[in-house]
């Protein structure tokens, strides 16, 4: 990313957890991608393409401006920006019968053409914002006709989002992503157009044609379809880039005895990135650093250091933003394959309600209690239990993931206590069952035929404490994890089987027995076998109670004398990374 001025910054950077779901530590793999205009250089006519040889010059005078990520052009709906280099039907932006991805983050006034190839009767490609504030791509030929596929959500004006339109030529369908989000997809021509005209951003045929009004950053063009992760990565890391802290560089004010002070006093139960800020102090080779806190960022700090080998004032400008950011490290990346999440908040009535479906329980003796996040159930071991029937989206069978924080009252003896169960029922035989049981804790499904499960010694001061379980079956293996870590599996070929029977917390189906003995917070159901990183972020989402996440900076730093640069990074994107430069 290119920086106007040569100043030194720090930054905390919120790298969100969906990045590793998508299979990458830091980007969007960059085959494929043809062109790339950041927007960032603050002055001149000419807008760079970073990726290639398609640089554009600025037409009627957008002017430079802030954007989602450093700078971006402002448009005021009578000019653009013409790609020069892009006519021509040999032109690498020519692009109408293959794949195609075009990317942009966008703050809209009243919206326009965000990037088009077209002119008279042809429109090969565009991306832009309606007069309905809905984002569309539309193609065009003549005898053909247009086609438009629009979003769903109507955009809010000074907002910024991050538009993205794929157009995929196996399938000959057309589909439209707002905030890493599919909005909309359906059949493109299967014969499309291409032309000649320039490719532009900010309008379609000329600058009087259909202009962008409101600010454009970041515009990416690639000759591939981009997948759904591919598209929610390229979001997340616009967003970080956003939300993160910036702290800015300049004189020598303070001592180091009073760095160490001032940030002892502000900063200690703030700020995860603590440690290694001190040991920027002390050493020269800083060496692996790891530090967990809790991470809040409301308000402004101020604060001064004095680093070995230079001395600098630091201001924290602001970490409000971040906040938002950190807030994403929940389970929402998990969510297209979680099936039910109770998180009992209710805190009264007898419904257990159901955030991620329509899994209401009924709630039948147990009490409202606090829990590790916010409230949850306690069971007294004798008749409580919360019933959910047998609904379609539980009926589960081979993979399966079974998440619960529990506070066991009791761990020894010989009684089944189930957690969460499906059944069990003799006709036909099944059941799938999270339990404790003769001191274990036992995650497996029963048929009679077979019983397959794998268990855990419970440790004695699990008793009345809260721990978080996870249950799973990954089509070979079933799995059990104790606060993030395995702790037991063994090999299966059967995982989740069917149940002719409801699902119960804290006892078996319908109530009649193995009843619970303690409390009981933040069950999830998913549909598929969530991986160890999932099951971690899991567990790391929970510590602190009340909702709070927990910030981890991990990595190796190190000095270099002649840039005065120092880097910490580690990619782990589960967790936010302190960079330095």
């Amino acid at each position: 990313m290119k920086m106007k001025k040569a100043r030194t910054k720090l930054f905390l950077v919120a790298v969100l957890g969906l990045l590793v779901l998508c299979g990458s530590a830091w980007a969007v793999d960059g085959s494929g991608l043809i062109a790339h205009w950041t927007l960032d250089e603050g002055d001149g006519t000419t807008a760079y393409d970073s990726a290639g040889d398609n640089d554009g010059t600025l037409v009627n005078g957008p002017t430079w401006t802030t954007g989602q990520i450093d700078g971006a052009l402002s448009f005021d709906g009578d000019d653009g920006v013409y790609i020069e280099g892009s006519s021509g039907t040999s032109s690498p932006l020519n692009i109408y019968n293959s794949d195609i991805t075009i990317s942009s983050w966008v703050r809209i006034g009243t919206g326009g053409t965000i990037v088009a190839r077209a002119k008279p009767y042809y429109i090969t490609y565009r991306l832009g914002i309606g007069s309905d504030s809905k984002a569309y791509i539309n193609v065009y030929r003549r005898g053909a006709g247009h086609t438009v596929i629009r979003s769903d959500e109507i955009l809010d004006r000074d907002t910024w989002y991050h538009i993205v339109g794929v157009f995929d030529r196996s399938s000959d369908r057309g589909y439209i992503y707002v905030n890493g989000i599919l909005e909309a997809d359906d059949s493109m021509p299967d014969a499309p157009a291409g032309n000649d005209g320039l490719t532009k951003i900010g309008c379609r045929n000329n600058v009087n044609d259909m202009p962008f009004n409101g600010v454009i950053d970041d515009v990416r063009i690639y000759d591939r379809a981009l997948a759904d992760d591919q598209i929610q990565q390229l979001y997340l890391e616009g967003l970080s880039s956003y939300e993160r802290a910036v702290i800015n560089i300049d004189d020598a004010i303070a001592e180091k005895q009073e760095a160490l002070d001032r940030i002892d006093a502000a900063l200690e139960k703030e700020w995860a990135a603590y440690d290694a800020l001190k040991e920027l102090l002390e050493s020269g080779d800083y060496g692996d650093l790891s530090r967990r806190d809790i991470f809040k960022a409301k308000r402004r700090i101020r604060f001064a250091m004095r680093l070995e080998k230079w001395s600098k004032k630091v201001l924290v400008k602001s970490i409000e933003k971040l906040e938002d950011a950190l807030m994403a490290l929940g389970v929402e990346p998990l969510d297209p394959n979680l099936v039910a999440h109770w998180k009992f908040d209710e805190r009264h009535g007898t419904t257990a309600t159901d955030s991620a479906g329509d899994n209401d329980g009924t709630v039948y003796g147990a009490e409202w209690t606090t829990g590790q996040i916010g409230g949850a159930l306690n069971f007294d071991g004798d008749g409580d239990y919360v019933d959910f029937g047998n609904p379609e989206s539980l009926r589960i069978t081979g993979m399966i993931t079974i998440s619960a924080w529990v506070k066991p009252d009791v761990i020894v003896g010989d009684e089944f206590q189930n957690i969460v169960a499906h059944g069990h029922t003799e006709t036909p035989p099944g059941e799938v069952f999270l339990r404790i049981t003769h001191g274990q804790y036992q995650i497996g499904s029963w048929t009679r035929v077979q019983k397959q499960y794998v268990v855990y010694n419970i440790p004695s001061e699990d008793e009345g404490s809260w721990i978080h379980l996870v249950g799973l079956y990954d089509g070979s293996y079933w799995r059990l994890y104790r606060n993030g870590i395995q702790v037991s599996s063994r090999r299966s070929s059967t995982g989740a089987v069917e149940v002719n029977e409801s699902w119960a917390i804290g006892a078996k189906a319908r109530g009649t027995a193995r009843f619970y003995n303690g409390s009981i917070d933040e069950v999830m159901i998913f549909n598929e076998a969530l991986s160890a990183d999932q099951i971690q972020q899991l567990y790391e989402d929970g510590l602190g109670g009340q909702g709070k996440k927990q910030l981890k900076v991990e990595g190796h730093i190190r000095s270099r004398e002649a840039g005065s640069r120092v880097v910490l990074r580690r990619p782990l994107v589960l967790h936010p990374t302190l960079v330095i430069e």
